[in-house]
């Protein structure tokens, strides 16, 4: 099985989610430009000391378009139609359905209260996968910094 960030459905995989939220604040106030290449964005991102991996189906000539609303409009961001299709897909039968949704640990730690490293055990005993993977598809979409 390959990495989160890797094969033609490749996502971020954030190693450090403090770090990655400081940078990107960074960019919105103006602290930082963004990069405009995933080649650049690959530099800051995955150096030394890498706070997140850029997915690999992105070329490192690829662009990077940094977009920020201002107060009075709202940007609504659809995922890539082949993505949230296979992820509808996958998450719809088999093990995938039923299976352990994994999110990031943070999620874990706010929820439910884990400050001494351990691990939580998300139930399905409230919720499907497929309605949380729809929850967190809304949340991305209409979330602003909270």
């Amino acid at each position: 099985m390959s990495d989160i960030h890797q094969g033609e459905f490749g996502r971020f995989k954030v190693i450090k989610p403090v770090e990655f939220g400081q940078l990107i604040h960074d960019w919105a106030v103006g602290k930082a430009t963004p990069p405009e290449t995933i080649g650049d964005l690959r530099k800051v991102l995955e150096g030394p000391d890498p706070i997140a991996m850029v997915p690999d189906r992105w070329k490192d000539d690829d662009c990077v378009r940094a977009v920020q609303a201002e107060p009075n409009e709202f940007l609504l961001r659809l995922p890539p139609k082949k993505m949230i299709e296979n992820t509808m897909k996958v998450l719809s039968s088999g093990e995938e359905a039923t299976g352990r949704y994994d999110v990031p640990n943070f999620y874990r730690v706010k929820l439910r209260g884990q400050t001494d490293g351990q691990e939580s055990e998300p139930s399905n005993d409230h919720m499907t996968n497929l309605d949380f993977f729809l929850c967190r598809v809304s949340d991305y979409t209409v979330s602003v910094c909270r």
